[in-house]
């Protein structure tokens, strides 16, 4: 509990001390143990003036205030006190070890010194130095902060991509898969989807899984992607003219479906003129663990119809 003690000193009291003054000269003495917390003019008569404790003082205690008191002689030039605020019986000391003459700017503002181990918060700071270092878990914006992800450290060419509003994450700049049809054996084009087999892998991160030999690319990372697919037929012998179709397909985990706006046509005349391409793209939100796979069939006539060596392809990259 707070008690506060009136005392006067001469008429305008009030008006001839410097409160933050006395509050450090009664802090300073040992002779009152407690401590002194504020001094204040009373409403009522300029000479008086309020000065409160933390608890109360015995009487040897309000004979040292008094004498402090009458010993009070405000400052008049410009002065720098030092105003103990805390326990009891401890001890506050500034050391320095310079080894020429220093100098500290203090601001003319009522300001807080940033101490190296205090947590503060710094305001109206402008950092310009490039030999300052800035370690942060989070980013601030105009609405709120964004929060790194600090679990993985970044490798050479990633960048600081957003993953939500209020976080981020590192993220490869480029993600990328080409991988094309060049098997042992020519695969046969039936009157049902068929599966184009994808053997060589010409490049592929690790945002993309692929078996080899396998049909479907799988997407270890949720991202925007652009797909690119092409696929070749022939007629190996015979002259029957025949229309092959083709699709890229996704399957989310509940199979495999047409990806709309992605069906390609291929006109195959004969053994000696019955190559065709075709080439198809689509720019896809793909989650992780969905899978691609492209696909071809006889769409009219009766072939036989065989997919060209190294004429088809499947190239993914991010958008």
């Amino acid at each position: 509990m707070t008690t506060s003690y009136n005392r006067s000193l001469s008429t305008d009291f009030g008006n001839n001390l410097r409160p933050d003054q006395l509050i450090n000269e009664i802090n300073l003495n040992t002779s009152i143990n407690p401590l002194c917390l504020t001094v204040k003019n009373t409403n009522s008569q300029p000479d008086l003036v309020a000065i409160t404790f933390n608890s109360d003082l015995n009487g040897s205690e309000i004979v040292t205030l008094d004498n402090i008191i009458n010993n009070h002689i405000p400052f008049t030039s410009p002065q720098i006190v030092i105003c103990p605020t805390g326990a009891n019986n401890t001890t506050l000391t500034l050391t320095s070890n310079q080894t020429q003459d220093r100098t500290i700017i203090l601001p003319d503002a009522d300001d807080e010194l940033t101490c190296v181990n205090h947590s503060q918060t710094l305001l109206n700071k402008t950092i310009s130095d490039p030999t300052n270092t800035i370690g942060a878990n989070e980013l601030r914006t105009t609405g709120q902060s964004v929060v790194l992800d600090t679990a993985t450290p970044p490798s050479a060419g990633q960048i600081l991509q957003t993953i939500s509003p209020t976080s981020a994450t590192w993220q490869t700049l480029s993600k990328k898969c080409d991988i094309y049809y060049n098997p042992a054996s020519e695969t046969v084009v039936t009157n049902s989807w068929t599966d184009v087999p994808l053997n060589i892998e010409r490049i592929k991160d690790s945002d993309f899984a692929h078996q080899t030999n396998g049909t479907e690319i799988t997407i270890n990372t949720t991202d925007n992607y652009l797909i690119i697919a092409r696929c070749s037929t022939y007629i190996p012998n015979g002259n029957s003219r025949t229309n092959t179709q083709m699709r890229l397909a996704l399957n989310t985990g509940s199979g495999y479906s047409t990806i709309p706006g992605t069906f390609g046509y291929m006109y195959n005349r004969n053994s000696s003129q019955g190559y065709n391409t075709v080439t198809v793209s689509a720019i896809l939100q793909l989650n992780m663990s969905d899978k691609i796979k492209m696909q071809v069939m006889i769409f009219s006539g009766n072939g036989p119809i065989n997919l060209v060596s190294e004429g088809s392809s499947i190239t993914i990259i991010k958008a």
